[in-house]
């Protein structure tokens, strides 16, 4: 029999040993109520150490307070178990892409010594923990006493650790109006701006120098040309002045190679003007003009010279007298118009018109630029678009759309009345209502299948695989689709998978396409991949009015209240959007209208 002391000795230690584990146990399921409270009831927020103890040893001070808003942010439903919240923090935390830094505000900036500098700042957004700009972190070494080149750094984290930076360039430069500057305050810029992040700068011409020989007189029918560099007092910098009219051109060529395809300059003017760009390109010689117009007329040949043309507008508001700034991609301007053209190098630059032009500069890499890329038009706008055929959902807010006089477009796949499962007689039927009300119904291949599709690995060019995939997804579901009494003109791609090939030969067919039209930003709730907060799609739209452009929304399931779905934008949100949209004056489109602008058809 084991002595009574080795075995009271032994209870005691069983004893001990369980309630010292079972304390720690306890610790973390305390923790995992208080963090499903939190998400639920937005009671007292979680600590560093309840993460902990529940496993999340990656929340640390520098994103506990990101990860505790995105939790509140959640719709309670998707985060009132542990389970759900687990699967919620797993992915905040396993994020890879970085979030995105956009200076607002003029880069680089030009100011007189000794006026004072304010910061525009910048903003952020991560495709994880949204708006991120409260977070961002400025370093600025700007001395507005001393004339030269300084920098103002923005630096931002996303919760997952991951880190974006951004530059801003200020030139403070002395307030002058005449040719005489003293030795001790002459600043001088560089012409080529030393690599920074593997991006060079080419500053072809910002009038600094006060010379005039980078622009010659092209041609003077009217003999009224001249050009001459002064001072602007608005933009508080030196200009070149290129005094003509529409019978005079002033021309800028260089002996070395332009190869940048990044292309930013200021202008300001109140009479008509072209800007040109002689560009050598994959398929020869082509001239991109970019006019006063709020559209463009694409590829066209001029009949004096035969020469490939390709027409962009940049606003008929660019010649209100105003100082604007323009950046564009040279490759991405032709392409708009010449998909399977390539961009090499500029040969010229050629302007018409009577101009204050100043910072032209090419750039080898979009990093950091903003590109004007949008369309451009009298009433800016929004499109809103949804996708994979909930027609039933839909059709719950047709009633609310004719109220606020919203148009939108609804792409749909299972065109094929041979498939089970696919449309049925009374979802054609609603459809065509929706046309009748003057809404669009587009085309969204037969299967729902992108490109990248596993099933077109075998085709060994993507020619091969661009035919393919128009012989199984678009041609058999467009042919039922106009069979079933519908003339669709518009193409939305699953997954947002457009390339280039596919669009040509698509475009044949279906010749708006939402891809190829404009970026698009999601309206539906996480975790659909891509999706904004609501704060984030009222800054699109904001940009959308101030750019005057038209912008694409995307949603899927229209969730009413008491419903859920996995791709679903919630009725409250949709509203919110239409109702800001409407009050900053957007007009709504459909994809067809938005498109036909652009092409100035």
């Amino acid at each position: 029999m084991m002595n009574r002391r080795i075995q009271t000795f032994l209870i005691l230690l069983v004893i001990l040993f369980t309630t010292g584990c079972g304390g720690g146990s306890n610790k973390a399921k305390k923790a995992q109520v208080k963090i499903t409270n939190f998400t639920t009831t937005n009671s007292e927020n979680p600590t560093i150490e309840d993460y902990e103890v529940t496993g999340f040893s990656a929340i640390n001070e520098s994103n506990i307070n990101r990860v505790n808003k995105l939790l509140r942010e959640m719709p309670s439903d998707e985060v009132d178990t542990f389970e759900e919240i687990k699967v919620v923090i797993d992915e905040i935390l396993d994020n890879k892409i970085p979030p995105k830094l956009v200076i607002l505000g003029d880069n680089p900036v030009t100011q007189n010594k000794g006026a004072t500098y304010e910061d525009r700042g910048a903003r952020a957004s991560d495709d994880r923990d949204g708006n991120i700009t409260e977070y961002i972190n400025i370093v600025s070494d700007v001395n507005s006493s001393k004339a030269g080149n300084y920098t103002v750094i923005y630096s931002v984290e996303d919760s997952a650790g991951n880190k974006e930076l951004a530059t801003r360039i200020v030139s403070i430069i002395l307030n002058t109006g005449s040719s005489i500057v003293t030795p001790e305050d002459n600043h001088t810029v560089d012409t080529v701006v030393p690599p920074e992040n593997n991006v060079t700068k080419l500053i072809i011409e910002d009038a600094e120098d006060q010379n005039i020989d980078c622009f010659t007189i092209e041609y003077n029918k009217s003999e009224k040309a001249k050009i001459s560099n002064i001072y602007d007092d608005e933009k508080g910098s030196r200009v070149i002045f290129l005094d003509g009219d529409a019978m005079s051109g002033f021309s800028c060529k260089r002996k070395s190679i332009w190869r940048g395809k990044y292309i930013q300059w200021s202008m300001k003017t109140n009479e008509k003007f072209v800007v040109r760009f002689m560009v050598d390109t994959k398929k020869g010689e082509r001239v991109i003009e970019y006019h006063p117009k709020d559209t463009g007329t694409g590829l066209g040949k001029h009949s004096y010279n035969q020469k490939e043309y390709i027409f962009h507008g940049i606003g008929a508001d660019t010649t209100n007298g105003e100082w604007h700034t323009f950046t564009r991609d040279l490759d991405y301007d032709i392409k708009r118009y010449e998909e399977d053209n390539k961009f090499h190098k500029i040969k010229e630059i050629s302007i018409s018109g009577k101009i204050k032009i100043d910072d032209i500069t090419l750039y080898s890499s979009a990093n950091k630029l903003k590109i004007d890329k949008s369309v451009v038009v009298s009433a800016p706008g929004v499109v809103l678009t949804f996708d994979d055929s909930y027609v039933d959902s839909w059709d719950k807010v047709i009633p609310y759309f004719e109220e606020k006089g919203v148009v939108a477009t609804f792409f749909c796949h299972k065109w094929d009345s041979k498939v089970k499962g696919d449309l049925t007689e009374a979802e054609v039927a609603l459809l065509k209502q929706f046309v009748a009300d003057g809404h669009e119904v587009g085309y969204h291949t037969k299967d729902h299948v992108g490109t990248k599709d596993r099933r077109y690995d075998n085709y060994t060019t993507i020619e091969a695989k661009a035919n393919a995939y128009f012989k199984g997804q678009i041609k058999p579901g467009v042919k039922d689709m106009r069979k079933r009494g519908f003339e669709p003109e518009s193409f939305s791609y699953p997954y947002i998978t457009g390339q280039p090939e596919h669009n040509k030969i698509i475009r044949e067919t279906l010749p708006h396409i939402r891809e190829f039209f404009a970026d698009v930003y999601v309206m539906d709730k996480k975790p659909t991949a891509g999706s904004k907060t609501l704060e984030e799609i009222k800054t699109f739209l904001d940009e959308f009015k101030q750019n005057k452009e038209v912008g694409v929304l995307l949603g899927h399931f229209i969730e009413q209240k008491g419903e859920t779905g996995s791709n679903s934008v919630p009725i409250k949100k949709l509203k919110a959007i239409i109702e800001y949209a409407s009050k900053i004056g957007l007009k709504f489109y459909t994809l067809k209208e938005a498109h036909n602008i652009y092409l100035n058809q």
